[in-house]
């Protein structure tokens, strides 16, 4: 029979007596270390998804955008060693939904060879199949615009482009590697499916629309593995200008407006340039990444920070309540590292225990998580994977997190002489200074009050470590509460404050500011504006942003802008508001003068004062007074949309005068951007509501643990009190307003505290989804309120037990061992 060591009996009996404390700080490491590995493997499924969906699919290394390039030309490029090259049609076209609203939607065709995949950037069929090689009449859908409109293989479309209607049957529903996230512009980042979508068109068919036979105005680039990307870009500019182009720029270029028009002067044809880190789809998709990434990192951190606070106190209580055991085994000839590994064992125990069951949870949970994400997304291919390297560290975090934490007050029994430890210690005196103060402050109290108010004065350690107990519960819910509040004030701002209008009528191309006023008269209306939106350069000194500039009536009705502190802000007379985010990146400040450029042509180069700073939560763009902009690209008069506000809900017979208005392409309705924005947002919600929920029972815990402590560190102390005729209920309250009155000095501590670190998250979330939302800090009344509560009901239950185990003592055994 095998004997175990009487030193690891005494550490389980000793769990098992106080299983409730330390079953806490199992949850507590088990929680943190949970999070640690189903955030962070999370992150890591999305990161390897996204890798094999853009190899298994072929994304593009670089698109170059052309007015024409020939099919020789890209062969030429095609052949260059280690280059791997396409040519391909893209341009914007009209859908006829043909429904009783007469609804038209606008969409963006990109063209595919007839027989086989493309070899760059291909398509996943989920539905259907892939043209057919009898019929050029066919085209692909892409997933989420076709299952907005409810699309199944076999319907028909109706195409509009200029003066040209065709009738297409729906081959497929496709998903493509560069729309994962569909972009319409860089205006447009996120385009509601009901408004924009995607087709894929055989080749034919898109050159005879667009009227480009044997051309094409976009080209897909691959580079190999082992290739010099500089050396195959410089041999393709090569090649482009041997067919007349001479000139390629890219995001990061900056092409003088004179240079543009000495290029026009001369016939200098050029090309776009737009990289893989660059591409929408893939830009975005890393910035949601990296704002996951940095919460992945800082929940656990602050989570098992509070737990090393916990178990040190836990361990502090349980060598202070066995001193004389520490002295009986010193006697017995252990040595002082045998008892010092043996309570580093309780540690070690814990650690153990709650970083296993937490290992095994977060691999489920980033499993879960991650299919969450990847279906509302969309992405083609899904992988998850067991990271052992995460799982590790996650699990040596979790072992010495309680390790550490102990191993101060474990270290304090190697100076605990075995004559000393087996006298009981001498009873904590306190503050005399302190104690003087509460005298002061206190003596016009009732004893019932005196006494549990002193004790906090009595053994400050104690009381501190209760305090900073609370602080840790109402940080971590006041924390989870702020990215809450955030959103709701991000969707009060964006669609309560700034954008109060029904509905944007958007032109193809542009149209004239004056269908505002002829819309003004129809039923069913009852106010009209027109904006313009150009693509514009901003630059001041060497930094630059490209964005575009939206033109708005001064003292809009539909369109109210508000500065940081929510006052409103209007458009000036030559000068320009930017958004918070954009002044960051370019370093300026109000007054000074910016430089404007447009994206496309060489007309509305200008100077503009910066003005103000305008929050704008969704979809960051600047700000310039309408008739200025219409003045900049010399066209007054025009608009690019219409801002309307409905009588109510709109009829049919209104909507079909709506779309047929001249040159219309869309009508966007604001309740269905609002709704992708909750779709979108939908994994965000997921995860807070997770987070949330183990902060809550982090906190409780963490309070539990710190109430059991303080109580039961008094055994001695109630037991004498019930001794000399206090009753039960008089030590009962005693300790609950005790209890109370720290509670409430960690309410006012943690609250600051919780503000504090939950402003470092918004930081840390903004650096990373600036360029798709912006973020304020926010706590509303109701979080501190729900925080508070929180806190005063977790404390109030968690003394119940620890006062119930009080009071089944004997006292005689409790006075004895006092007395002795």
């Amino acid at each position: 029979m095998v004997r175990i060591p009487r030193l690891y009996l005494k550490l389980f009996r000793d769990i098992r007596a106080a299983r409730m404390q330390f079953g806490a700080v199992i949850l507590i490491i088990f929680l943190g270390v949970a999070i640690f590995i189903g955030a962070y493997g999370a992150y890591l499924n999305l990161q390897i998804s996204y890798n094999t969906t853009f190899e298994r699919l072929a994304m593009a290394d670089y698109w170059i955008t052309v007015d024409a390039l020939g099919e020789s030309a890209v062969r030429k490029i095609n052949a260059i060693p280690g280059v791997q090259a396409i040519g391909r049609i893209t341009g914007e076209v009209s859908i006829d939904l043909a429904n009783e609203q007469g609804e038209k939607v606008s969409a963006r065709v990109v063209s595919l060879p007839l027989r086989s995949y493309p070899s760059i950037n291909t398509i996943r069929i989920v539905k259907g199949n892939y043209f057919s090689a009898a019929s050029y009449r066919e085209i692909l859908l892409e997933k989420r615009f076709a299952e907005y409109h409810k699309f199944q293989p076999g319907d028909s479309l109706t195409i509009q482009r200029d003066n040209l209607r065709t009738n297409f049957t729906i081959a497929g529903i496709v998903t493509s590697p560069e729309f994962i996230w569909v972009v319409k512009n860089e205006r447009e980042a996120m385009p509601s499916p009901r408004i924009f979508g995607i087709i894929f068109m055989a080749q034919p068919m898109a050159e005879n629309i667009f009227d480009m036979k044997g051309m094409n105005n976009e080209l897909l680039l691959r580079i190999a593995d082992n290739g010099d990307h500089g050396t195959a870009i410089a041999e393709v500019k090569q090649v482009l200008h041997t067919n007349a182009i001479s000139r390629v720029t890219s995001k990061n270029d900056l092409t003088a407006i004179k240079t543009r028009k000495l290029d026009i002067i001369k016939g200098v044809r050029s090309a776009y340039l737009v990289a893989r880190e660059d591409q929408a789809t893939n830009r975005m998709l890393r910035q949601d990444l990296e704002g996951l990434a940095s919460i992945a990192f800082l929940f656990p951190v602050m989570f098992l920070s509070m737990a090393s606070l916990t178990i040190y106190v836990l361990m502090n209580r349980m060598i202070e309540s066995q001193r004389i055991q520490i002295g009986i085994m010193r006697a017995m000839g252990y040595t002082r590292l045998q008892v010092l590994f043996h309570y580093l064992g309780y540690g070690l125990f814990v650690g153990i225990i709650g970083s296993v069951i937490g290992g095994v949870l977060g691999h489920l949970m980033s499993d879960g998580w991650t299919s969450v994400y990847v279906d509302q997304l969309n992405i083609p291919f899904t992988v998850t994977a067991v990271h052992w390297d995460i799982i590790l560290i996650g699990v040596l975090i979790g072992v010495s997190v309680p390790l550490i934490a102990g191993l101060i007050p474990a270290w304090a029994t190697l100076r605990i002489r075995p004559v000393e430890a087996m006298r009981p210690p001498v009873p904590a005196t306190g503050n005399r200074g302190l104690l003087r103060i509460s005298e002061l402050l206190l003596h016009w109290l009732p004893h019932t009050l005196k006494l549990p108010l002193r004790n906090i004065f009595r053994n400050v350690k104690r009381s501190l470590f209760m305090v900073m107990g609370i602080v840790s519960a109402i940080v971590l819910i006041l924390v989870v509460m702020s990215f809450v509040d955030a959103m709701d004030e991000l969707i009060r701002v964006q669609w309560d404050t700034i954008e109060d209008y029904d509905a944007r009528i958007i032109f193809q191309g542009t149209g004239t500011a004056s269908t505002a006023n002829y819309i003004k008269h129809f039923d069913g209306i009852s106010e009209a504006e027109a904006i313009l939106e150009v693509p514009y350069r901003i630059r001041f000194g060497k930094n630059i942003v490209d964005s575009s500039v939206m033109g708005i009536p001064a003292g809009s009705s539909m369109y109210h802008l508000v500065a940081a502190n929510d006052e409103p802000i209007d458009v000036v007379k030559d000068g320009i508001l930017l958004p918070e985010s954009f002044q960051k990146k370019l370093g300026a400040r109000v007054g000074d003068i910016l430089q404007l450029e447009p994206m496309v042509g060489t007309v509305g180069a200008t100077e503009k004062k910066l003005a103000g700073i305008a929050r704008i939560p969704i979809g960051a763009r600047t700000f310039m007074p309408l008739d200025e902009v219409q003045a900049l690209i010399r066209e007054p008069g025009t608009a690019s949309s219409i801002l309307v506000r409905f009588n109510g809900e709109p009829s049919d017979t209104l909507m079909k005068r709506l779309y047929n208005l001249p040159n219309v392409s869309s009508v966007e309705l604001a309740r269905d951007t609002r709704a992708l924005i909750d779709e979108q947002m939908g994994f965000f919600w997921i995860f807070v509501t997770v987070m949330f929920i183990m902060g809550a029972t982090l906190g409780a815990a963490i309070i539990f643990n710190g109430v059991t402590v303080n109580v039961l560190q008094r055994t001695r102390e109630i037991a004498i009190m019930r001794a000399i005729g206090k009753s039960r209920a008089g030590i009962a309250a005693m300790l609950t307003l005790e209890n109370f009155a720290i509670g409430c000095i960690g309410i006012l501590l943690g609250i600051p505290a919780g503000r504090y670190l939950a402003q470092q998250f918004m930081d840390s979330m903004m650096t990373s989804t600036e360029d798709l939302f912006s973020y304020t800090m926010m706590l509303l009344p109701r979080s501190y309120i729900i925080a508070i509560a929180f806190a005063l009901v977790v404390l109030f239950l968690s003394q119940l037990p620890a006062i119930r185990q009080v009071y089944r003592l004997s006292l005689a055994t409790a006075t004895k061992e006092w007395c002795e």
